[in-house]
């Protein structure tokens, strides 16, 4: 293409720019075109206003990005803090979700892991402690039938027997006045014994207990 040449000049519509481009075959022909500053400026207003809604949609599609982004990496994160907070004050069916295979992923997972092994321990230990509640309470029932059974034979056994002997003695001295002295001392002993007996047999199990239950055991001791 031939070159042409520009120049610029002012016009009462104001200043216009004008292009001049030999045309035809020996280029004796011109094409003159011009444009007033007033067109150039709207172009170039419209061109700037198209780059800064390019511009504005960009930073909007960043930011967007930027906060889906941050929010799959902060997630995760957020709720393995509650989670552990969670374990920590005693709750282990706490578990952490695991949103994907990266590194947090994982390490949600091994989480969840010791977070199963400790509800396994405590479920051990709890049911060790109930095996343990249950045996002592086997043995102290086993105790209290020993007790009971103790406490039975002193009062009925050794207290009938010796109840028997005094009446034995009695009857066997009622008749005999110089043993009268003997008899006296003799009969006082035996009730003692059978007083000691008594005291003995309540001593080792309260027959109040069986008849009236706890409560009441403890009122008449203290009273």
């Amino acid at each position: 293409l031939p070159k042409g040449r520009i120049r610029a000049y002012q016009r009462s519509g104001g200043m216009v720019l004008e292009v001049a481009v030999p045309a035809g075959e020996a280029g004796r022909d011109l094409v003159r075109l011009g444009v007033g500053d007033t067109v150039i400026a709207k172009e170039i207003a419209s061109i700037t206003q198209s780059l800064l809604r390019s511009l504005a949609l960009c930073l909007a599609v960043s930011l967007s990005l930027s906060f889906a982004l941050a929010f799959a990496l902060v997630r995760p994160i957020h709720n393995l803090v509650q989670t552990t907070n969670r374990l920590a004050a005693g709750d282990l069916k706490a578990r952490a979700d695991v949103y994907s295979g990266d590194e947090i992923g994982q390490l949600a997972s091994v989480f969840n892991q010791m977070a199963e092994g400790l509800e396994g321990y405590r479920r051990e230990v709890q049911e060790r402690e109930t095996d343990r509640v249950s045996l002592i309470g086997k043995i102290v029932q086993a105790q209290e039938d020993e007790r009971r059974n103790v406490a039975r034979e002193l009062h009925d056994q050794l207290g009938q027997s010796l109840s028997n002997t005094l009446l034995t003695v009695e009857a066997a001295t009622k008749d005999l006045p110089q043993f009268t002295e003997m008899h006296d001392k003799v009969t006082t002993e035996i009730r003692d014994l059978i007083d000691e007996v008594r005291k003995l047999a309540w001593q080792v199990r309260p027959s109040i207990l069986d008849d009236y239950g706890l409560d009441r055991a403890l009122a008449r001791y203290v009273e």
